[in-house]
């Protein structure tokens, strides 16, 4: 039988914020086989329409997008105003022209690596997640109000995978889920991904403790890999040099400077044409 591996990523998020709770959060993870992306499951609405949603997890988007079959004077309350605040902070934003209320919409131009023409309304709900002792779940809260989109028709719907209805945005925008939760509960600013290679995962928030089965005694040592910035929209690796079998790739210096791009959206790994080729050379090499 084939061991389980797992991917861990830890992301700090460096904010100016007041720690007001050590609390820890937890919510599932699970690999989609087919596009090997991976998502989660969260609760949306409030008590009397809590309904479970599967969101694919991003790192770059700026705002978390769901199809959801909202009833629609509850829909029409939640919708954010374009003059707002919230709705000027969210990269991405406008309003329909047309619209006499002005309602603040998010726009996407791409979509899991696809061009796409996406326009969301941006709306405020209930959100509801678990706490944690690191291990298991302890007690459901909710974060409320939690702003989001909703697009309401189906095209969202086919560049999704089947068992999953929109993206929950984990970027380093205030407006990304992950940066709201910890803002709304003042907790520290960081989250873990742990990707399975099957099977269920774990995705924690402000964690200090992981407890992660099977516990025995074959312990990998864990490899560190330091962020080389939090821009506005993504996290990097600081990326120094790519070896193969020990031999580094003779690269121009520049073409590293940006670093890596982490991505949870794309199952591979994306290379400028000049690195690519340094590569494919190299291992070419290597095979005689």
């Amino acid at each position: 039988m084939g061991s389980l591996t797992r991917l861990i990523v830890f992301l700090s998020i460096f904010a100016a914020i007041t720690l007001k709770a050590n609390s820890q959060y937890l919510l599932p993870i699970i690999k989609d086989e087919p596009t090997n992306l991976f998502f989660t499951t969260l609760s949306i609405g409030s008590l009397a329409t809590e309904s479970p949603v599967n969101l694919l997890l991003d790192l770059e988007s700026n705002l978390t997008l769901v199809n959801y079959d909202y009833n629609v004077s509850v829909f029409i309350d939640s919708i954010v105003s374009c003059h707002s605040s919230t709705c000027e902070s969210i990269p991405g934003h406008g309003w329909d022209d047309g619209d006499p209320y002005c309602s603040c919409v998010y726009r996407l131009s791409s979509l899991l690596g696809q061009n796409a023409s996406i326009e969301a309304y941006v709306i405020q709900d209930t959100v509801s997640i678990s706490t944690t002792d690191g291990g298991k779940l302890l007690s459901e809260v909710s974060i409320n109000p939690l702003t989001i989109s909703d697009y309401r028709g189906e095209e969202f719907i086919t560049y999704l995978p089947p068992l999953v209805s929109g993206i929950l945005s984990l970027s380093p925008v205030s407006s990304s889920f992950i940066k709201q939760v910890i803002s709304f509960y003042g907790v520290s600013p960081k989250f873990s991904l742990c990707l399975p290679s099957s099977g269920a995962g774990h995705f924690y928030i402000a964690a200090d403790n992981y407890f992660i089965p099977p516990f025995n005694s074959s312990v990998s040592p864990m490899t560190l890999s330091p962020l080389k910035a939090i821009n506005s929209e993504s996290y990097l690796l600081d990326v120094r040099s790519i070896y193969v079998d020990g031999t580094p790739l003779s690269l121009s210096p520049n073409l590293l400077e940006g670093g890596a791009k982490l991505s949870t959206m794309v199952p591979y790994t994306l290379l400028h044409t000049d690195i690519y080729n340094a590569l494919a050379q190299s291992f070419t090499l290597k095979a005689k």
